[in-house]
């Protein structure tokens, strides 16, 4: 299980982290929790919206967060390996 955890400050909604392959088809949308220390915590245990478990590769990991200067959008890579 891969964890996804990052701190932002003056958020006017929860963040929204999704998995998508590499040509872009969203894979899974996770559920993330906020901690007592404002950070928030999501995990990916590399099964898909359909509770498939997805081939190794890469994948996009996608955080969207609006704060009050606007929509931020950031993404990384994430590698599965069996």
């Amino acid at each position: 299980i891969g964890e996804i955890r990052f701190n932002v400050l003056k958020v006017q909604a929860e963040p929204e982290v999704r998995i998508y392959s590499i040509d872009g088809r969203l894979i899974r949308e996770l559920e993330g929790q906020l901690q007592a220390d404002q950070s928030y915590i999501f995990s990916w245990s590399g099964i898909d919206a359909n509770s498939n478990i997805v081939p190794p590769g890469a994948y996009l990991c996608g955080v969207r967060v609006e704060t009050q200067s606007g929509t931020e959008n950031l993404f990384r890579v994430v590698n599965v390996a069996y």
